[in-house]
């Protein structure tokens, strides 16, 4: 576990970089993505955890991330509580990075608020990337992933989407 940065006080209000906590429980991985966010331009690693009672432990000591890549598969639980528990300050946008590109990950992840949903395979200046754009507001999904939500929200065969009823025109 990697403690956040201390404080600098009013010049890290001003600070153009994005600090990002890095959630997950292969060392090896955690790593990776710690220096991948150390070599990225614009963001700053403010902490990393192999497990959710870490990371935890992390946010209760100092001011939220502006972002957290956070794995699912957690040894102490799923990563879903820690995106749920993030998403609910409204303080720190979270990218998925994980193994399971399944349907049912997916949408328990987005449904628990994350921004994003990268699988691990995923080149890392795409995750570098991915972490400026969920910040921005944005929403980058891996190819299976967009696949999968597409396949869950499309219209059957032969049916048209819903549209939301036309408001009639007053004369």
């Amino acid at each position: 576990m990697t403690a956040p940065p201390a404080s600098t006080g009013p010049q890290m209000a001003t600070r153009p970089d994005l600090s990002v906590l890095v959630v997950d429980d292969d060392p090896a991985l955690r790593s990776d993505f710690a220096a991948m966010v150390r070599a990225a331009s614009g963001l700053v690693l403010w902490g990393d955890a192999g497990c959710l009672g870490e990371a935890r432990a992390l946010l209760a000591a100092v001011a939220p991330p502006d972002v957290a890549l956070v794995d699912l598969g957690l040894p102490d639980g799923d990563g879903t509580e820690l995106i749920r528990e993030l998403s609910a300050t409204g303080k720190t946008a979270v990218l998925v990075a994980t193994i399971f590109g399944d349907e049912a990950h997916v949408l328990r992840a987005i449904e628990a608020g994350a921004r994003g949903y990268l699988l691990k395979d995923s080149p890392r200046d795409e995750f570098a990337r991915a972490l400026h754009l969920v910040h921005e507001g944005g929403a980058p999904l891996s190819p299976p992933v967009a696949a999968h939500l597409l396949r869950r929200f499309a219209a059957p065969a032969g049916r048209p989407a819903s549209v939301p009823d036309a408001v009639p025109a007053r004369a």
